[in-house]
């Protein structure tokens, strides 16, 4: 995943650091807008700065977390960070498999949110959820999407981009 301080958005985004930081950031947020306006830059580099060892705050980029979020593709390498990207996996939708794990199609490879949510934190304080092109979801894993956003997981913030 390559994250760079975004160059619109990023004000928001240091109030999102200061809200973790008080203990007052929620559990979801929606990054929506028009397409090509850096949302997605927003959300990485938000996520890159809840992972960073000095964080929640600017990414420091030199640090281990920073560069397991920085390696390893468009999923990273980062154990805490839960990446959905249907352009990366050359999908039209977001099948439930996705979401939850009664949906997941025998053999695929790709984790879900549910089994992601089910583990425990590796090392982070904050375990980002990056969901991008949320309405490419169908209807069923809209459903399933549903449980994680009405029962959240105690340090789990969900983002979700939208246009």
């Amino acid at each position: 995943m390559q994250v760079a301080r975004p160059l619109v958005h990023d004000g928001i985004v240091l109030r999102l650091w200061a809200a973790a930081r008080a203990g007052r950031l929620p559990h979801a947020l929606l990054f929506e807008g028009r397409a090509g306006i850096g949302k997605v830059a927003a959300a990485s580099w938000f996520a890159m700065g809840c992972l960073c060892a000095r964080g929640p705050g600017e990414p420091c980029g030199t640090c281990g977390p920073c560069r397991r979020v920085t390696s390893g593709g468009e999923e990273a390498n980062h154990p805490d960070l839960f990446v959905i990207d249907p352009l990366a996996e050359e999908e039209e939708q977001i099948k439930i498999g996705r979401i939850a794990e009664r949906g997941r199609e025998e053999g695929s490879s790709r984790a879900s949110l549910e089994a992601f949510l089910g583990l425990r934190p590796f090392e982070a304080a904050l375990r980002p959820v990056l969901v991008r092109e949320s309405h490419r979801m169908n209807v069923s894993a809209q459903n399933a999407l549903l449980k994680s956003l009405e029962e959240p997981r105690a340090g789990t913030v969900l983002v979700l981009e939208s246009h």
